[in-house]
């Protein structure tokens, strides 16, 4: 249970990153034509966060505009009391919380199957493992004699 509140707080920090490192490059590249059609959409998906929380509240949408600097959603009060405008005031928090857990979902958890399907592989062989790093240290305290037998000399402790 820790575990989904950390990954969750963790989303929360990376949303909020994104959403002050956007207004920065809104704000001083604005004019480059590629960031353009990347504004557009963000602000888009931030108001129709506002509008579904809305909806899903008992409001009402009467207006939805967007532009490439700046977006508005209109709409009579949420039916729900209290919960209700604190819901569909957080809602572009929400739902880019639930876009980055998708994103986590569908690219992050495929790119590291073939490393979790490798450390299962791996766990199997545990006595191969326990041998291969028992070589390595062995080879690493010859090496670390060796420089340290070097190190003493140049020092003149011996």
């Amino acid at each position: 249970m820790a575990h989904r509140f950390m990954t969750i707080g963790i989303y929360i920090i990376i949303i909020l990153a994104l959403g002050y490192l956007s207004v920065y490059i809104r704000e001083r590249y604005l004019n480059v034509k590629w960031m353009k059609p990347l504004t557009y959409i963000g602000i888009f998906i931030h108001e129709l966060c506002h509008a579904i929380a809305c909806y899903a509240t008992g409001g009402k949408v009467v207006g939805f505009n967007v532009s490439s600097t700046q977006g508005s959603v209109e709409h009579y009060q949420p039916k729900v009391p209290i919960l209700g405008p604190i819901l569909v005031a957080i809602a572009p928090l929400l739902g880019g919380l639930a876009i980055v857990g998708l994103l986590n979902k569908v690219l992050l958890i495929n790119s590291l199957e073939p490393f979790q399907k490798k450390q299962k592989e791996l766990l199997k062989r545990e006595v191969y493992i326990r041998e291969i790093l028992d070589q390595g240290a062995e080879r690493a305290k010859i090496i670390a004699g060796s420089t340290m037998e070097e190190v003493r000399k140049k020092m003149g402790l011996i």
